[in-house]
């Protein structure tokens, strides 16, 4: 969400616009005195992936929650990988969106698929929630959070460098069953009467 409404909607700090814009302001002062201090590293395998995904064609969107554009432009331009998103590959807090799940269903806007045909690939277990309350398939990538933890995704990975476009093309390969078990219990039931 966009940070004037979490000072106004969410904390509750102040209603007067021009005090919303300080908090906001001062914000962005403290992230751009820490920025120098982050030091980023790209997740094993991620730019190899990234290459494969685009060579066959398949739309990426990034999306952060609680973060600018240039700050994510920023971000992605420090790991190296700035030539896979343009601003419009990517979804911000500027989007204005109010929880995880509203920032993938513009992802999914943004890509131009339906979200039920979309991977969301995340490291935080609320990802994973999201990504399947919007119907997506989820990639758990396991580290920050331990496997036990992102155990409900549709498929865990320690890194990018464990996946190929087939895994992903896995993933969708039993859509429908659950509405073929159904059909099938159904026609039992006949059977049995």
């Amino acid at each position: 969400m966009a940070p004037e409404a979490a000072v106004s909607r969410v904390f509750f700090w102040t209603q007067d616009w021009g005090e919303v814009k300080r908090c906001v302001f001062r914000k962005q002062e403290v992230m751009a005195e820490l920025e120098g201090t982050f030091e980023y590293s790209a997740t094993r395998g991620i730019e190899k992936w990234l290459e494969m995904l685009e060579r066959y064609g398949m739309p990426c969107i990034l999306c952060a929650s609680g973060q600018t554009k240039e700050r994510v432009r920023g971000i992605v331009g420090k790991l190296g990988l700035g030539k896979y998103f343009s601003s419009k590959d990517m979804v911000s807090s500027e989007d204005e969106f109010d929880s995880l799940e509203q920032m993938l269903l513009v992802g999914s806007l943004k890509s131009s698929r339906p979200p039920g045909k979309c991977v969301v690939f995340t490291d935080k277990p609320n990802g994973i929630t999201a990504g399947h309350e919007v119907s997506a398939k989820v990639v758990g990538l396991i580290g920050a959070h331990p496997a036990y933890e992102m155990k409900t995704a549709d498929q865990l990975v320690a890194g990018y460098d464990e996946l190929v476009v087939y895994n992903m093309r896995r993933l969708f390969s039993e859509e429908g069953m659950e509405m073929m078990d159904a059909q099938t219990q159904l026609e039992f039931d006949r059977g049995m009467n």
